[in-house]
């Protein structure tokens, strides 16, 4: 279950980065553009050696732990984003998005693998089947709301994103 809140909590606010960064923190198409590909690319580059990695693995569970946590270390950075006045904020926010795809992609492996383990083949199935059903409906609720609420301040302001994305 925690790692379904971790999902959808990075999914949900993902969501909305390239939105933010327009005019919250006057980032260039070219920024905006990266926002979109760089986490993919990241992701690529992780799943290749994490795969061969973490199959060699014995605490799958402990891995999976800190690969989580620092997945959100880079999602607490996001935060202090808009506080940072001596550099261009936008490319901050790209550095730091690529740069959590990382251990992002690592901890969606582990857990994968980990799962696996855990759950036999015969109820596999149902399990993610259940599973991806309940995230579903948790992220369609959330966003709509939450995008309902972002309406109703000005797009320029960071403070209500910062507080509804984090």
């Amino acid at each position: 279950m925690e790692w379904c809140i971790f999902a959808h909590s990075y999914e949900f606010s993902y969501r909305f980065y390239s939105i933010i960064c327009n005019p919250s923190l006057g980032a260039s198409n070219q920024q905006v553009g990266l926002i979109s590909s760089l986490p993919s690319l990241m992701s690529i580059l992780a799943m290749i050696p994490g795969a061969i990695w973490i199959n060699r693995l014995e605490a799958k569970k402990k891995f999976t732990a800190i690969t989580v946590l620092m997945a959100r270390f880079f999602l607490l950075l996001l935060v202090f984003i808009p506080f940072i006045q001596f550099t261009n904020q936008a490319w901050i926010l790209v550095v730091i998005i690529a740069l959590m795809n990382f251990p992002t992609a690592l901890a969606t492996l582990s857990w994968q693998s980990f799962i696996g383990d855990l759950i036999p083949d015969e109820r596999r199935g149902q399990f993610f089947s259940e599973r991806n059903r309940i995230l579903t409906i948790v992220g369609m609720i959330t966003t709509f709301s939450v995008g309902v609420i972002l309406n109703m301040f000005d797009v320029s302001a960071a403070g209500p994103y910062q507080i509804f994305l984090h």
